[in-house]
């Protein structure tokens, strides 16, 4: 995993990190981890807010952390490269939202977070068509989460198609017989990416990312290689 694809770490902007200081935190914890890139996934909520209006939010967000990278004298070197993107929440209708495109991070991927019920039918149709209108690549955000709530034909249905990318959370590992279903997943040649999804720094600890990296490092070359070449196809052209 040199990737980390779903994180918290913006200030102020969400249920994440309040302060440029976590921010920092959270950066640095990551680096140390041996993560090159990690995407900042703020929640996005179509109910809520335009794009254009949480654009502006998490530009302001950003913004405010760049200013304290620089104040502090952080070198580049020093945490992983940043890739602005969000969580953006699924709702009948998203695909019919304006600009929804610019929530996408890197190479056309956008993190999309199934809301926590029953599989309702429409789930998968409707993440289908924000694909195709809006010309992206649907990450489906922490898939580790649904394994109880849909049942297991549903759970492939919507996350294990081919055409969407599975996100796992690095969570997971906490779990013995969700790391089990999870570790199927990461085998089974489908696309796969991974998310510490970390909100704090005080959560760091939970957070799993260590035992993932132990794991990942333990796959064959092969596999591993294959792993790196899908996280680099999602962020750079």
């Amino acid at each position: 995993m040199r990737v980390d694809f779903h994180s918290h770490f913006l200030p102020g902007i969400d249920d994440g990190a309040r302060r440029p200081e976590e921010s920092l935190a959270i950066l640095r914890y990551l680096k140390s981890l041996g993560i090159t890139d990690v995407c900042a996934t703020p929640h996005y909520s179509m109910r809520h807010e335009s794009v254009r209006t949480f654009l502006e939010r998490r530009d302001e967000a950003y913004s405010k952390l760049l200013d304290h990278i620089y104040k502090q004298g952080v070198r580049e070197a020093d945490i992983p490269r940043i890739h602005l993107g969000a969580e953006v929440a699924l709702y009948r209708g998203l695909c019919d939202i304006k600009d929804i495109e610019k929530l996408s991070f890197g190479n056309g991927g956008i993190l999309i977070e199934l809301q926590f019920a029953p599989f309702g039918g429409w789930e998968t149709e409707e993440v289908y068509n924000v694909m195709y209108q809006h010309e992206v690549r649907p990450v489906m955000a922490h898939i580790n989460r649904y394994t109880k709530l849909f049942h297991p034909i549903a759970f492939e249905e919507v996350f294990l198609n081919g055409d969407v990318i599975p996100q796992i959370n690095c969570e997971a590992t906490n779990n013995f017989l969700l790391f089990g279903k999870m570790k199927k997943v990461i085998k089974s040649g489908l696309p796969v990416v991974f998310g510490g999804d970390v909100h704090s720094p005080a959560l760091t600890n939970k957070s799993g990312i260590e035992k993932m990296q132990k794991y990942l490092g333990s796959l064959s070359a092969d596999l591993s290689a294959e792993l790196r070449d899908r996280e680099k196809e999602l962020l750079y052209k």
